[in-house]
Protein backbone atom coordinates (compact mmCIF):
# COMPACT_ATOMS: atom_id res chain seq x y z
CA UNK A 1 0.00 0.00 0.00
CA UNK A 2 1.46 2.93 -1.02
CA UNK A 3 2.14 5.73 1.88
CA UNK A 4 0.05 9.13 1.15
CA UNK A 5 1.36 12.65 -0.08
CA UNK A 6 1.40 14.35 2.95
CA UNK A 7 3.82 11.15 4.31
CA UNK A 8 6.17 11.32 1.92
CA UNK A 9 8.01 14.26 2.65
CA UNK A 10 8.68 14.03 6.04
CA UNK A 11 9.86 10.17 5.17
CA UNK A 12 12.12 11.61 2.41
CA UNK A 13 13.27 14.47 4.87
CA UNK A 14 14.31 11.71 7.09
CA UNK A 15 16.02 9.59 5.50
CA UNK A 16 18.14 12.46 3.84
CA UNK A 17 18.86 13.53 7.28
CA UNK A 18 19.71 10.10 8.21
CA UNK A 19 22.30 10.29 5.27
CA UNK A 20 23.72 13.43 6.02
CA UNK A 21 24.52 12.36 9.63
CA UNK A 22 26.71 9.27 8.24
CA UNK A 23 30.47 9.90 8.89
CA UNK A 24 32.43 10.76 5.77
CA UNK A 25 35.47 8.75 4.29
CA UNK A 26 37.78 10.94 3.01
CA UNK A 27 38.26 10.51 -0.35
CA UNK A 28 42.50 9.19 -1.81
CA UNK A 29 44.19 10.38 -4.72
CA UNK A 30 46.76 7.82 -6.79
CA UNK A 31 50.13 9.91 -7.29
CA UNK A 32 52.11 8.70 -9.83
CA UNK A 33 56.26 7.98 -8.97
CA UNK A 34 58.36 8.31 -11.71
CA UNK A 35 62.29 7.64 -11.20
CA UNK A 36 64.42 9.58 -13.45
CA UNK A 37 65.64 6.48 -15.38
CA UNK A 38 62.42 6.40 -17.18
CA UNK A 39 62.90 8.03 -20.50
CA UNK A 40 59.73 7.60 -21.68
CA UNK A 41 56.30 6.61 -20.45
CA UNK A 42 53.19 4.62 -21.62
CA UNK A 43 50.05 6.54 -21.22
CA UNK A 44 46.00 5.86 -21.23
CA UNK A 45 43.18 7.88 -21.20
CA UNK A 46 43.66 7.05 -17.08
CA UNK A 47 47.57 8.68 -17.47
CA UNK A 48 50.82 6.64 -16.84
CA UNK A 49 50.74 3.11 -16.75
CA UNK A 50 53.17 0.79 -15.72
CA UNK A 51 51.92 -2.09 -17.45
CA UNK A 52 48.98 -3.43 -19.95
CA UNK A 53 47.51 -6.06 -22.31
CA UNK A 54 49.79 -6.80 -25.04
CA UNK A 55 46.22 -7.13 -26.78
CA UNK A 56 45.06 -3.72 -27.08
CA UNK A 57 42.78 -1.72 -29.67
CA UNK A 58 45.42 0.79 -32.29
CA UNK A 59 45.78 4.36 -30.69
CA UNK A 60 44.95 3.13 -26.67
CA UNK A 61 48.32 3.35 -26.04
CA UNK A 62 50.19 7.40 -26.25
CA UNK A 63 53.96 7.26 -25.44
CA UNK A 64 55.55 10.37 -24.27
CA UNK A 65 59.09 11.19 -24.06
CA UNK A 66 60.61 12.76 -20.55
CA UNK A 67 63.83 14.20 -22.23
CA UNK A 68 64.00 16.89 -25.65
CA UNK A 69 64.71 15.76 -28.87
CA UNK A 70 68.44 17.69 -29.51
CA UNK A 71 68.36 20.18 -32.81
CA UNK A 72 68.68 19.77 -35.74
CA UNK A 73 66.18 16.61 -35.32
CA UNK A 74 63.15 18.20 -33.81
CA UNK A 75 60.71 18.63 -36.76
CA UNK A 76 59.17 15.41 -35.20
CA UNK A 77 58.95 11.85 -33.75
CA UNK A 78 57.90 8.28 -33.98
CA UNK A 79 57.83 5.75 -31.77
CA UNK A 80 59.48 2.12 -32.72
CA UNK A 81 60.10 -1.13 -31.22
CA UNK A 82 63.09 -3.07 -30.90
CA UNK A 83 63.42 -6.73 -30.13
CA UNK A 84 65.89 -9.30 -30.82
CA UNK A 85 68.72 -6.84 -31.89
CA UNK A 86 71.05 -4.25 -30.49
CA UNK A 87 71.13 -0.48 -31.20
CA UNK A 88 74.15 -1.12 -33.25
CA UNK A 89 72.29 -3.14 -35.94
CA UNK A 90 69.97 -0.80 -36.60
CA UNK A 91 68.51 -1.00 -39.47
CA UNK A 92 68.43 -4.48 -40.56
CA UNK A 93 65.80 -7.27 -41.12
CA UNK A 94 63.20 -4.41 -40.54
CA UNK A 95 64.07 -3.86 -37.11
CA UNK A 96 62.76 -1.78 -35.88
CA UNK A 97 59.13 -1.75 -35.63
CA UNK A 98 57.73 1.18 -36.11
CA UNK A 99 54.33 1.63 -34.17
CA UNK A 100 53.32 5.10 -34.82
CA UNK A 101 53.25 8.03 -37.04
CA UNK A 102 55.45 11.50 -37.52
CA UNK A 103 53.76 13.24 -35.23
CA UNK A 104 54.85 16.95 -33.42
CA UNK A 105 56.77 17.91 -31.00
CA UNK A 106 55.17 19.32 -27.58
CA UNK A 107 57.38 21.70 -25.53
CA UNK A 108 60.19 19.88 -27.63
CA UNK A 109 59.07 16.23 -26.43
CA UNK A 110 57.72 13.36 -28.30
CA UNK A 111 53.85 12.35 -28.13
CA UNK A 112 53.17 9.72 -30.09
CA UNK A 113 49.90 7.38 -30.39
CA UNK A 114 50.60 4.15 -31.09
CA UNK A 115 48.52 2.79 -34.11
CA UNK A 116 49.91 -0.96 -33.55
CA UNK A 117 49.35 -3.32 -30.96
CA UNK A 118 51.98 -5.43 -29.23
CA UNK A 119 50.48 -8.74 -29.43
CA UNK A 120 51.27 -8.55 -33.49
CA UNK A 121 55.08 -8.80 -33.20
CA UNK A 122 56.72 -8.40 -29.23
CA UNK A 123 57.70 -12.08 -28.05
CA UNK A 124 58.05 -12.49 -24.38
CA UNK A 125 61.68 -11.48 -23.20
CA UNK A 126 63.40 -8.09 -22.74
CA UNK A 127 62.32 -5.02 -25.69
CA UNK A 128 63.12 -1.40 -25.64
CA UNK A 129 60.90 1.29 -26.88
CA UNK A 130 62.33 3.73 -29.03
CA UNK A 131 61.75 7.36 -29.68
CA UNK A 132 63.16 8.52 -32.45
CA UNK A 133 63.32 12.62 -33.09
CA UNK A 134 62.78 13.87 -37.23
CA UNK A 135 63.84 16.09 -39.03
CA UNK A 136 62.30 17.18 -42.32
CA UNK A 137 65.10 18.34 -45.00
CA UNK A 138 63.51 18.98 -48.60
CA UNK A 139 60.32 16.79 -47.68
CA UNK A 140 62.34 13.84 -46.72
CA UNK A 141 62.06 12.76 -42.86
CA UNK A 142 65.36 11.80 -41.80
CA UNK A 143 65.66 9.75 -38.19
CA UNK A 144 68.33 10.96 -35.47
CA UNK A 145 71.37 8.34 -34.95
CA UNK A 146 70.64 7.96 -30.92
CA UNK A 147 66.94 7.80 -29.91
CA UNK A 148 65.87 8.39 -27.18
CA UNK A 149 65.47 4.39 -25.30
CA UNK A 150 63.21 3.03 -22.55
CA UNK A 151 63.72 -0.41 -21.68
CA UNK A 152 60.44 -3.31 -21.60
CA UNK A 153 59.64 -6.42 -20.16
CA UNK A 154 57.63 -8.66 -22.23
CA UNK A 155 55.36 -11.48 -20.71
CA UNK A 156 53.37 -13.34 -22.33
CA UNK A 157 49.69 -11.35 -21.91
CA UNK A 158 51.33 -7.81 -20.74
CA UNK A 159 54.34 -5.20 -21.36
CA UNK A 160 55.83 -4.01 -18.07
CA UNK A 161 58.02 -1.15 -17.30
CA UNK A 162 60.24 -0.61 -14.04
CA UNK A 163 60.74 2.92 -12.37
CA UNK A 164 57.06 3.53 -11.82
CA UNK A 165 55.31 3.16 -8.56
CA UNK A 166 51.90 4.37 -7.59
CA UNK A 167 50.79 5.53 -4.22
CA UNK A 168 47.56 6.02 -2.34
CA UNK A 169 47.01 9.57 -0.85
CA UNK A 170 44.08 10.47 1.31
CA UNK A 171 43.27 14.00 1.08
CA UNK A 172 42.90 15.68 4.75
CA UNK A 173 39.52 15.57 6.18
CA UNK A 174 38.08 18.60 6.93
CA UNK A 175 38.18 19.46 10.44
CA UNK A 176 34.30 18.86 12.04
CA UNK A 177 32.52 21.88 12.97
CA UNK A 178 31.75 23.11 16.71
CA UNK A 179 27.49 23.05 16.61
CA UNK A 180 28.03 24.34 19.93
CA UNK A 181 29.98 28.30 18.62
CA UNK A 182 27.07 28.97 16.81
CA UNK A 183 24.49 31.47 17.78
CA UNK A 184 21.25 30.13 18.16
CA UNK A 185 19.58 33.80 18.97
CA UNK A 186 17.89 32.53 21.57
CA UNK A 187 16.95 34.28 24.42
CA UNK A 188 18.89 33.40 27.42
CA UNK A 189 17.33 34.78 30.13
CA UNK A 190 18.56 38.34 29.70
CA UNK A 191 22.33 37.19 30.31
CA UNK A 192 23.38 37.88 27.11
CA UNK A 193 25.49 34.99 26.93
CA UNK A 194 25.23 32.12 23.99
CA UNK A 195 23.03 29.30 24.61
CA UNK A 196 24.12 27.22 22.03
CA UNK A 197 27.85 26.67 23.81
CA UNK A 198 27.87 24.89 26.54
CA UNK A 199 28.65 26.42 30.23
CA UNK A 200 29.10 24.94 33.67
CA UNK A 201 26.25 25.79 35.85
CA UNK A 202 26.71 28.87 37.84
CA UNK A 203 25.72 28.30 41.38
CA UNK A 204 23.13 29.88 43.28
CA UNK A 205 23.33 32.76 44.12
CA UNK A 206 22.54 33.68 47.71
CA UNK A 207 19.17 35.32 49.02
CA UNK A 208 19.83 38.85 49.88
CA UNK A 209 18.84 39.50 53.44
CA UNK A 210 15.22 40.29 54.54
CA UNK A 211 14.15 43.61 56.26
CA UNK A 212 11.57 44.08 59.21
CA UNK A 213 8.77 44.24 56.44
CA UNK A 214 10.04 40.71 54.81
CA UNK A 215 11.34 42.55 51.39
CA UNK A 216 14.49 41.98 49.74
CA UNK A 217 17.94 44.82 50.34
CA UNK A 218 17.87 45.45 46.86
CA UNK A 219 16.60 48.35 44.85
CA UNK A 220 13.90 45.91 43.65
CA UNK A 221 12.82 42.70 43.33
CA UNK A 222 15.11 40.14 41.91
CA UNK A 223 14.13 38.37 38.49
CA UNK A 224 12.90 34.58 38.83
CA UNK A 225 15.71 33.59 36.61
CA UNK A 226 18.15 34.95 39.37
CA UNK A 227 16.33 33.51 42.36
CA UNK A 228 18.12 30.85 44.50
CA UNK A 229 16.57 27.40 44.08
CA UNK A 230 14.47 25.91 46.42
CA UNK A 231 16.18 23.14 46.98
CA UNK A 232 20.56 23.05 46.40
CA UNK A 233 19.83 19.84 44.76
CA UNK A 234 18.39 20.47 42.09
CA UNK A 235 19.49 22.56 39.05
CA UNK A 236 18.16 26.45 39.28
CA UNK A 237 16.38 27.66 36.37
CA UNK A 238 19.37 30.21 35.81
CA UNK A 239 21.75 28.10 35.63
CA UNK A 240 20.05 25.89 33.31
CA UNK A 241 19.59 28.64 30.94
CA UNK A 242 23.36 29.44 31.10
CA UNK A 243 24.14 25.38 30.06
CA UNK A 244 22.33 26.21 26.91
CA UNK A 245 19.63 23.19 28.02
CA UNK A 246 16.20 24.95 26.46
CA UNK A 247 16.41 21.09 24.72
CA UNK A 248 18.38 18.18 23.77
CA UNK A 249 20.79 19.17 20.75
CA UNK A 250 23.12 16.85 19.41
CA UNK A 251 26.37 17.46 19.16
CA UNK A 252 28.82 14.50 17.88
CA UNK A 253 28.46 12.52 14.90
CA UNK A 254 27.34 10.08 17.59
CA UNK A 255 24.46 12.30 18.44
CA UNK A 256 23.26 12.90 15.28
CA UNK A 257 23.38 9.95 13.81
CA UNK A 258 21.29 8.66 16.59
CA UNK A 259 18.25 11.24 16.46
CA UNK A 260 18.06 10.69 12.64
CA UNK A 261 16.92 7.08 13.36
CA UNK A 262 15.27 7.69 16.06
CA UNK A 263 13.31 10.27 13.63
CA UNK A 264 13.02 7.66 11.04
CA UNK A 265 12.31 4.99 13.96
CA UNK A 266 8.88 7.50 14.91
CA UNK A 267 7.85 8.83 11.49
CA UNK A 268 8.10 4.67 10.04
CA UNK A 269 5.83 3.80 13.35
CA UNK A 270 3.61 7.03 12.52
CA UNK A 271 3.14 6.14 8.68
CA UNK A 272 2.37 2.35 9.91
CA UNK A 273 -0.43 3.72 12.44
CA UNK A 274 -1.75 5.55 9.52
CA UNK A 275 -1.99 2.91 7.14
CA UNK A 276 -3.13 0.35 9.43
CA UNK A 277 -6.02 2.81 10.34
CA UNK A 278 -6.63 4.06 6.60
CA UNK A 279 -6.51 -0.18 5.62
CA UNK A 280 -8.95 -0.99 8.88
Amino acid sequence: MQLSSSLRRPVALAGAAALLALPTVASAETQVNVDDTVNATIETTDGIQKQGPLEADPFTYTVKSRVKCDAPYVDGARTSFLQGASLEEIPTNDMPVVMSGIDDLVDGKAVNPIDASFVDFANKGEAKLLIECVKIDNGIPQVAPNPIVQDLTITEKEWQMKGISFTEVADPAPAPSDNGGADTGEDDGGTGEDTGAVAPAEPPAAAPEASDGGEANGPGKTEPSKQAPAKPSKPSKGSGQASGAHGFMPRTGAEIAATAILALALIGGGAFAVIRMRKN
